[in-house]
This record gives structure tokens, C-alpha cells and sequence, in this order.
């Protein structure tokens, strides 16, 4: 340590009889704290910090509770920390309002206390500190510590915006998209996220990407959106990399490149990003960009299926029935299947209500089949659809009847699903829950026998 900056600390702790240490002396010693921190000097920056704060110095006060929860040159101590910003937030310090709302909000070294984490933001938003703003509003939002107040939320993250705050742009943006707490316009959420997107904020980028990609609240423009997506995903936005690869595999707004696509979805995975690791597990499911390899495929939905990624779980449910890459289980494979089901994932719904159908996995049970049908149906799944007409058809785990099934076969064939063309077309040719009407029969079958359909060619040679 210099000579300089230990003769102050030797001012900073001479004996309590000796006069008031000078403010100078204090300015003194924080200005050599900045400059040890960005020197990377940590130990030193927080002795130095230490030495400041202890005089009452409410920004050493922050900086040395900041260096303290991240473990940074010292000890991790949230609970010092967390005492730190508190002395700062007591002097009115906007940064230990936020810093100590944060610590309360989340419970770190303190008891977790969301109403006075409300508080200490709002003390620091109402001093016009943005990034308070941005907290107040999103705990308005969520309902966090307060009612929930949605258009409260949007007057929050408006000022902080207007201050150029990126967070409270992207929070604005949000608002406007969705229309909460403000009436919906899109192309304003647009305005918002691109002055976010402007400052290098990963966030707008990624949501004005997606804006651009969708043409909503702006000219559909997937080359910008590409261009967005990869700022974002250079920064080491998981969102970002996820996006830039969907692009990329799908050749949209930029040439279709697998190879790099599967090197974003890693890059995303390896962060723990459960779509990133659902996208490159297909990768290597199907040998795109990669080298086909199933098992590291099941490794990656596994992971994804883990953090309860639906899309993951019925990936994993379908490699795990088939043994694709991992020992084949078929009670493993319902099991994944119910957990993506009971999460409204139409998949899920569908395959389990297929496995309990025909007793794969776990003991036949229709009646649940059925359910589990039902619901996937309603959510417009076609091979749910299809099956459940053919439960209500025959009475299987439901109730008869054959103007519903018809109904339920008339949905599954109208989105191309051949099965149930294929028995509209029957149930027209006999006249089952519906007027029959053999010229119609012979067009469903048709249809289905287009797709293949091996029964609908032979019910039509009989026709024709």
C-alpha cells in the first residue's frame, strides 16, 4: 500500500480522543478505494471502503455492503451487507434504498419482508432514483409487498424510462404489449423497446427482435429482427441466442445455418437456459448442424425436463417410451408425460391420454384416458381430437355419443389429421351422428388416403 493512503488510514483510525477526522481525509480515502476497485485491487478497494464507511460515508457505505454480498475482496456476508446498505438507506442514500429493498425483497441476509422492501424503493423512486422506479413498479406489478396495481406499475416504470432507464423502457414496452395498466398498443411498446434496445439493453433487443420477427407494432422485418437477436445474443443473452438460433435453423432473415444454430442453442444450454437445452437436444435428435447423437439428445431434454421445461419432459417421455439414447421405461416415460400434462402441455395431455388408453406404462384406465384427451382437444390438438371421437364413438371411458364423436373427427380432419378424416369419412358412409353423405365420405377418404391412410384407401375401393 502507498505511503499516501496509509497515512490517512492512520488518520482514519487514530485513537477516539484525537479531533474529528476531515472530511477531506474521507474524500481522500474513498478516492483511493475507486481507484484500488478499478485497478482490481479488491482486497485493498475494501479495506479502503471499510475505513470510509465506518466515518459514516454513505457511497463507501454501498460500495463496501456491494463488494460484501458479492464476496468481491472480501468475505461474502450478506448479512453485513445487508446492514451496510441499511446505515446508507438511513442517510437517505438512494442507492441503500434500493440495494436494502432489494436484500428485504428477496430475503438475503435479512428475513425476507416484501412490504418494507416496498418501502425503501419507494423512498428511493420518489428522490427520482430510476432504478428505484423500476422496483417499485414491478413490485406494483406483481403485487409484491403491495396490492397489485398495474397502472401504478406502468406511472413507475414511465419515470424511470424518461430518465433513460433501459429496465424501466423494457418494463414499459412490456406493459404496452400487453396492455396492463395502460391500453394496448403495440407500436408504442415498440418505441419503447428500441430506445432500450439503443442503449444496449439485452432485453429490448430481444423483445423488439421478436416484435420485428412478428411484424407486431412495426413492418415485419425478420433481417432486423436477426440483426437485434444476434446483439443480444453476443452479449450472452440466453434469450437472444435461443432466438438468433431459431432464426438460423429456419433460414428467417438470414441463410439457414444449423451448425451455427446449434452453437447458439449451446451456448444458451450450457447457461441453463431450459429452451436452449430443449432446442439443441433436437439437434442432436435429428443430426442438425451436429452429429446425430441420441443420448446426448435425451442428456439435454433430461436437463430441460428437470427445471420443468414441459417441451423438455414430453421430449424426454418420447425418447424414454422408445429407449432412444437412454434405456428404454415406458412407466418413466408416463410419468414425464404427466408432469408436462398437469402443466396444461398439450403433448403431455395427448401422450398420456394415449398411454392410458392402451395401458402402456401404467395400468388402462379410459376413463382418465379420456380426460386427458379432452383436454388437449380443447386446447386444438388434432391427434387428441381424433382419439377422443373414437372414445365417444365407442364409449370408451365416456359416455356414447356419436354426434359428438363426429364433431371431435371433424375438428381432428379439418387441421389434415388423417385418422380423423378417415372416420368422418366413415361415419358419413353409414350415417353415424351425422345425415350420411357418401359423396363427402369418399372426399374425407380420399384425404386420408392421401397421407397414407391404409384403411381409408380400402373403405374407398368399396366406394369406387
Amino acid at each position: 500500500m502507498k505511503k499516501e493512503t496509509a497515512a490517512v488510514i492512520a488518520e482514519l483510525t487514530s485513537p477516539s480522543t484525537a479531533p474529528p477526522v476531515s472530511a477531506n481525509a474521507v474524500a481522500e480515502i474513498c478516492e483511493k478505494a475507486n481507484k484500488a476497485y478499478i485497478e482490481m485491487r479488491y482486497a485493498e478497494a475494501a479495506q479502503l471502503y471499510r475505513m470510509a464507511a465506518e466515518q459514516g460515508h454513505m457511497y463507501s457505505q454501498v460500495d463496501l455492503g456491494r463488494m460484501l454480498e458479492k464476496g468481491t475482496g472480501i468475505g461474502k456476508d450478506e448479512a453485513e451487507a445487508a446492514s451496510w446498505y441499511r446505515k446508507a438507506a438511513e442517510q437517505d442514500n438512494a442507492y441503500g434504498q434500493v440495494d436494502l429493498g432489494r436484500m428485504l425483497e428477496h430475503g438475503q441476509g435479512v428475513d425476507k419482508n416484501e412490504a418494507e422492501a416496498v418501502s425503501w424503493y419507494r423512498k428511493a423512486a420518489e428522490r427520482g432514483n430510476m432504478f428505484g422506479q423500476v422496483d417499485l413498479g414491478r413490485m406494483y406489478a406483481k403485487g409484491l409487498g403491495v396490492e397489485k396495481d398495474e397502472a401504478e406499475a406502468v406511472s413507475w416504470y414511465r419515470k424511470a424510462a424518461e430518465l433513460g432507464s433501459a429496465f424501466g423502457q423494457v418494463d414499459l414496452g412490456r406493459m404496452y404489449a400487453k396492455g396492463l395498466g395502460v391500453e394496448k398498443n403495440e407500436a408504442e411498446a415498440v418505441r419503447w423497446y428500441r430506445k432500450a434496445a439503443e442503449q444496449g439493453n439485452s432485453y429490448g433487443q430481444v423483445d423488439l427482435g421478436r416484435m420485428l420477427e412478428k411484424g407486431m407494432g412495426v413492418e415485419k422485418n425478420e433481417a432486423e429482427a436477426v440483426s437485434w437477436y444476434r446483439k443480444a445474443a453476443e452479449q450472452g443473452s440466453a434469450y437472444g441466442q435461443v432466438d438468433l438460433g431459431h432464426m438460423l435453423a429456419k433460414g428467417l432473415g438470414a441463410d439457414k445455418n444449423e451448425a451455427e444454430a446449434a452453437g447458439w442453442y449451446r451456448k444458451a444450454a450450457e447457461q441453463g437456459n431450459m429452451y436452449g437445452q430443449v432446442d439443441l437436444g433436437r439437434m442432436y435428435a435429428k443430426g442438425l448442424g451436429v452429429e446425430k447423437n441420441e443420448a446426448e439428445a435425451a442428456d439435454w431434454y433430461r436437463k430441460a425436463a428437470e427445471q420443468g421445461n414441459t417441451y423438455g419432459q414430453v421430449d424426454l417421455g418420447r425418447v424414454l417410451e422408445k429407449g432412444l439414447g437412454v434405456e428404454k421405461s415406458e412407466a418413466a416415460a408416463a410419468s414425464w408425460y404427466r408432469k408436462a400434462a398437469k402443466k396444461s402441455n398439450v403433448y403431455g395431455q395427448a401422450n398420456l391420454g394415449r398411454m392410458l388408453a392402451n395401458g402402456i406404462g401404467l395400468e388402462k384406465n379410459e376413463v382418465e384416458a379420456a380426460s386427458w384427451y379432452l383436454k388437449a382437444a380443447v386446447q386444438g390438438n388434432a391427434y387428441a381430437q381424433a382419439n377422443l371421437g373414437r372414445m365417444l364413438e365407442k364409449g370408451l371411458g365416456i359416455k356414447k355419443n356419436e354426434v359428438e364423436a363426429v364433431a371431435w373427427y371433424r375438428k381432428a380432419a379439418e387441421q389434415g389429421n388423417a385418422y380423423g378424416q378417415a372416420n368422418l369419412g366413415r361415419m358419413l358412409e353409414k350415417g353415424l351422428g351425422v345425415e350420411k353423405n357418401v359423396a363427402a365420405a369418399i372426399s374425407w377418404y380420399n384425404k386420408a388416403a392421401e397421407q397414407g391412410f391404409s384403411e381409408a384407401r380400402k373403405w374407398l375401393a368399396k366406394l369406387t
